[in-house]
């Protein structure tokens, strides 16, 4: 179901509906769209998955400091980040953070089984995207989680859908 997706309309809603959760944490939670990379080419309900999924990894280990979303136009396509300055994560335990059942424990600096499935099935719905997860992080300093989509056209400069262009066009020509 890929079509033109509001990029900075979906991430600011995504922030808006999380933003309860750094409610009283020093925590300052945003999204940075360009308006070059404001529409994406997605099935927006899945999109909207993948974006609650990063960020709520990254609200629930961050203590302090900044979450962001970014995102970018890069030729063709969008490139979108999430940006935290929470715990990090070991590069030795990147891989396995993308396995289901498996997410980083914050006070053992290690990872356990439970219901770690968000970064599992993100990547997931990335790879059905066309695009791959990336993941950055160092210990103590903060993680970035990238990936790309196709870049779209805003909806009104998108030509011809095929329904009825020929008889605006004719009625157009008639008012002049």
């Amino acid at each position: 179901n890929k079509k033109c997706v509001d990029l900075k309309a979906l991430a600011n809603s995504v922030v808006a509906t999380l933003s309860s959760l750094v409610t009283g944490r020093d925590i300052r939670l945003t999204a940075k769209v360009h308006d070059d990379a404001q529409f994406a080419l997605a099935d927006e309900n899945r999109l909207q998955q993948v974006l609650f999924n990063l960020l709520g990894n990254a609200i629930k280990f961050t203590e302090k400091g900044i979450i962001q979303i970014n995102a970018a136009r890069l030729n063709t396509h969008i490139s979108i980040e999430i940006l935290d300055t929470g715990i990090g994560i070991p590069p030795d335990k990147y891989n396995l953070l993308f396995e289901p059942f498996q997410h980083f424990d914050e006070t053992k600096g290690s990872l356990y089984s439970g219901s770690g499935l968000g970064l599992s099935i993100s990547r997931q719905l990335v790879r059905l995207h066309g695009g791959e997860l990336s993941l950055e992080s160092q210990v103590g300093k903060g993680t970035k989680i990238a990936f790309s989509l196709e870049a779209s056209v805003a909806p009104e400069d998108q030509t011809g859908t095929g329904m009825g262009d020929e008889e605006d066009d004719e009625e157009d020509e008639e008012e002049d």
